[in-house]
């Protein structure tokens, strides 16, 4: 009796762990993988010596398309931006920036960790070199090629939440709305610039029903997971704890909703954009849901999904077909 209650027993919990081990990929160890990319940190005073040390490629695009400095004579260039920079403002928003991100060794720390699992599951991606610097309100983050390859500028100015009320900034632009600037803090820095680089990982989407965006932005979570496994969920959604939690508990109700709008061969984009992206809400949902929930079950489904078939990140890159995705998941959210 005794040996069949142990051979029970082990059996269970053999099931249990094989069970957890399919809900979540273990974590690789990369602690032996070494990065050849750099960071550098671009803010004013701006000198011709100070721009002669930067790489000339991010210099030229920084001041022509960043700053939008059209002057082609390169003296007078840096002439024009160091007016703008000594507008009251500017100097504000430059000291503003060294307040906050007087030291950067913990945000460099955390991007080389993501840049480590990067390459350990895309080693033929190259690792980005990381530009910090000021916009002037311009742009959050961009990816582009200095004179080495791949890299990632950041505009520490638009990361400043707890500082600036960015609405006040330009009341008529949309980017400055609070349902998106609810993320323009430190914490969503390494998320939101790695995302830049899982775009390109995944590729462009096949297809434009529901289905296939949905299932493609949750490819998009997934992978990013993949590359910040220690990273807060909801920072991975670009939701708030609140919003991330709101999703979890209303799972089978957004779920159920979709489906009963028939929306999951739909292709209109008026109608689908919010819940795909960005949004104060989804529309048809109560009022405290956050947008991009098609994104959240898409990414469930990808998870559910690669828990079947042994984290194959791979496979699913390759499989171009949403509905065979959701076929195989065999997806079905339980009521809670």
């Amino acid at each position: 009796m005794f040996n069949m209650s142990y051979r029970l027993l082990c059996s269970l919990i053999i099931v249990l762990f094989l069970s957890c081990k399919n809900e979540e990929v273990l974590k690789p160890d990369v602690s032996a993988i070494k990065l050849d990319n750099s960071y550098t940190t671009f803010l004013p005073d701006f000198t011709q010596e100070s721009l002669e040390q930067i790489d000339s490629t991010f210099v030229d695009l920084y001041i022509s398309q960043v700053l939008g400095i059209a002057s082609k004579d390169r003296n007078n260039r840096l002439a024009d931006v160091n007016e703008i920079f000594s507008e009251d403002w500017a100097k504000e928003l430059s000291d503003t920036i060294r307040l906050e991100f007087g030291n950067l060794e913990t945000l460099n720390n955390d991007f080389e960790k993501a840049f480590k699992y990067l390459k350990h599951y895309f080693p033929a991606k190259q690792t980005p070199n990381i530009y910090y610097c000021n916009t002037l309100f311009n742009y959050q983050r961009f990816l582009f090629e200095d004179s080495r390859g791949d890299a990632i500028g950041i505009g520490l100015d638009m990361f400043l939440k707890d500082y600036y009320d960015y609405k006040m900034i330009d009341p008529q632009n949309p980017a400055f709305s609070d349902y998106l600037t609810i993320n323009f803090n430190k914490r969503n820095i390494v998320p939101k610039s790695l995302s830049l680089v899982v775009d390109e990982i995944v590729g462009p989407i096949t297809g434009s029903r529901f289905i296939d965006k949905m299932i493609h932005n949750g490819k998009k979570i997934y992978i990013l997971e993949l590359i910040l496994p220690d990273e807060d969920k909801h920072l991975l959604h670009e939701y708030s704890t609140e919003q991330y939690k709101w999703c979890e508990d209303s799972e089978f109700e957004i779920w159920s909703f979709f489906n009963s709008e028939k929306l999951m061969y739909d292709s209109t984009p008026q109608t689908l954009n919010k819940y795909l992206n960005e949004s104060p809400t989804s529309p048809g949902m109560p009022e405290q849901s956050p947008g991009r929930t098609g994104s959240y079950i898409g990414w469930k489904i990808v998870k559910k999904w690669a828990s079947l078939n042994n984290g194959d990140w791979q496979k699913l890159l390759n499989t171009k077909e949403a509905q065979k995705i959701l076929d195989e998941a065999k997806y079905r959210p339980k009521r809670k």
